[in-house]
């Protein structure tokens, strides 16, 4: 994300918890309403095997912000640079530039 000249247009929590659902087959927490996210830090290769069948555009990236701003970055697609877990929802993402603010 460039943060001097944003091309795609970054939204809000609000909007992407309008717009997407957690899978509940991706809460590996059990906690209510953690529905979809997927944190894969420990050596689990069964995690990765899953996370590699779902379907890549129902797979989003919460990251920090590479700014050291405090922000959190939701972004479609998976990305591995500042990532905190991963998101796993029910619709498709259509735009691999979607970015949401947390």
């Amino acid at each position: 994300m460039d943060n001097g000249n944003m091309e795609h247009s970054e939204k809000e929590l609000a909007e992407f918890v309008t717009k997407y659902t957690g899978n509940p087959d991706f809460n590996y927490d059990d906690e209510e309403g953690e529905e979809g996210f997927m944190e894969i830090f420990s050596p689990h290769i069964e995690r990765v095997a899953e996370l590699n069948k779902v379907d890549p555009t129902k797979v989003w990236t919460v990251s920090d912000s590479e700014f050291d701003d405090g922000l959190i970055i939701i972004s479609a697609g998976m990305h591995f640079v500042n990532r905190v877990h991963y998101f796993i929802s029910n619709e498709s993402w259509t735009d691999p530039e979607e970015v949401y603010i947390w």
